[in-house]
């Protein structure tokens, strides 16, 4: 594993990243990865052109922040402004790949203050409508999860900002709760509660 990260920094390559992320599935091999710091190669590769290149690195970005350490080092490497311009690539599979890393990074509350001053939550609400499944799913997801930052703006002059951005989801939210896919139209409306939560 260590290997493989020191060539993808070397010379990224979609093969690499592609045979890095089967190393990152086991637990063993997502040890070695972040040990070779792993998350700074995979945030360096984000300013490649070649799209499937954009893809690996942010899923690979995804299972190596599933640990909270992980997360916050993500964040420490700059990943948040990457990754949230990303989101509006020309190309479905990499919106789909950053809505899934911006999800997994703003789990901690760094990541969702640095993505919404990022402009985060604007694109996601505009990838609500994008006619690819995977990407609207993983969109409400981090919509979700970004969504949650009220409480850390709650009785702030913050929070008239947060409702005026997040306010404008609403609409699709609702019309996404009548999905016949069923996953989706919970995340809608799990999103939908978080957005209209009040104290």
């Amino acid at each position: 594993t260590a290997m493989l990260v020191v060539v993808c920094k070397e010379q990224v390559s979609a093969d690499a990243l592609l045979t890095l992320k089967t190393c990152l599935k086991d637990p063993q091999g997502l040890s070695d990865a972040l040990d070779s710091k792993a998350i700074g190669v995979m945030v360096a590769a984000l300013g490649h052109s070649e799209q499937s290149i954009l893809q690996h690195a942010l899923k690979n970005i995804t299972f190596l922040t599933n640990p909270d350490n992980a997360k916050k080092e993500a964040i420490e490497a700059g990943a948040v402004g990457p990754v949230v311009k990303l989101l509006q690539h020309t190309e479905w599979p990499v919106r789909a790949a950053a809505a899934s890393a911006l999800g997994s990074i703003s789990v901690d509350v760094e990541g969702k203050r640095q993505a919404f001053d990022a402009g985060a939550a604007q694109s996601l609400i505009a990838l609500l409508r994008d006619k690819n499944l995977p990407v609207v799913l993983l969109s409400v997801r981090a919509l979700a999860l970004l969504a949650e930052f009220k409480r850390q703006v709650l009785s702030t002059p913050q929070e008239g900002v947060y409702r005026s951005v997040f306010d404008k989801a609403l609409p699709q939210l609702r019309l996404l709760t009548n999905s016949q896919d069923r996953v989706l139209a919970k995340s809608a409306r799990d999103c939908e509660s978080l957005i209209t939560w009040r104290p």
